[in-house]
């Protein structure tokens, strides 16, 4: 089943924007969530991390 069916009130956006960016989106509460590359900052506390890759 789609993700769409299961799911039809869900919005996926997909942009580029730096990590900082994204990362001050989540916290202002304009995104739920990102996905960013390993930012040169400290997460905070809260923030929820794991690695999808790793070289």
């Amino acid at each position: 089943m789609a993700c769409s069916e299961q799911h039809p009130d869900l919005v996926i956006d997909i942009a580029p924007a730096r990590s900082l960016d994204l990362y001050s989106r989540v916290l202002d509460g304009q995104l739920d969530g990102a996905i960013i590359v390993r930012p040169p900052f400290q997460l905070a506390s809260w923030a929820g991390s794991c690695c999808a890759r790793s070289r």
